[in-house]
């Protein structure tokens, strides 16, 4: 159930990272939002989700990314984990991730060696290394269809992304995992979050939802907003 909270808006000090704070008083916990590839903190969902948590009570970060392709996997595991760990320093308490598409990729790979994550939660993500087969064109061997793009990826993602090791992470992992995907996704097959849900040895649940990669179906939205919701409150 919905509460009314007085929220506000206000920065997160985290070096070089652009981070925004929803807070709320007496917060339950805190949410960090983990944004696709070239995706966005101000984007309409993620903008969208953080006001759904807040009502639920919890205080929520969103931060970007660079939108660089050069090293996107490390750097955006450098990232998030500054993010983490000023969140943990400045308001402690339990944190979870939530993790859209590659974001998600990167919060499982955090999760692996960041203590201060209490859960995670993704949303369609790609396993890696293997989301460099993920070939749309055939014309264009070097690319992959992601954020509703084909993108063209240089020999210094490839080396990053192929040093990567999702599975791998997911093993070590102990803390409750939570994977939400489309049965109908054609960017990132249903079959990344049920080998990544096979992989997990702690707590955790694997929902699909009968969508694509972007859940524009309204009963599809609400449906994913509860599973949160409701793993959120077991978990936190």
């Amino acid at each position: 159930m919905a509460i009314s909270l007085q929220t506000s808006l206000k920065k997160l000090a985290v070096k070089g990272v652009d981070a925004v704070v929803h807070e709320t008083p007496k917060a339950k916990a805190t949410i960090i939002l983990s944004h696709e590839l070239h995706g966005s903190k101000d984007s309409p969902g993620c903008e969208l989700l953080a006001r759904d948590l807040t009502e639920q009570g919890y205080r929520v970060v969103r931060y970007g990314n660079s939108n660089s392709l050069k090293d996107a996997a490390s750097q955006m595991q450098v990232t998030l984990k500054k993010v983490v760990n000023q969140t943990k320093s400045q308001y402690g308490g339990k944190i979870a991730v939530i993790g859209m598409s590659f974001g998600g990729s990167i919060a499982l790979l955090e999760a692996a060696e960041n203590t201060n994550i209490a859960t995670i939660i993704t949303l369609g993500s790609p396993l890696l290394p293997q989301i460099l087969s993920l070939k749309k064109n055939q014309v264009q061997k070097n690319s992959f269809r992601m954020s509703g793009r084909e993108i063209a990826y240089t020999q210094e993602f490839k080396n990053d992304v192929e040093a990567k090791d999702s599975l791998g992470a997911i093993k070590k992992i102990t803390i409750p995992l939570m994977f939400i995907h489309g049965m109908e996704d054609d960017e990132v097959p249903f079959d990344h979050s049920k080998q990544a849900h096979k992989a997990t040895v702690g707590k955790k649940e694997l929902h699909p939802v009968s969508n694509t990669h972007y859940v524009e179906d309204l009963d599809t939205q609400r449906e994913i907003k509860n599973l949160v919701e409701n793993w959120l409150a077991k978990t936190l």
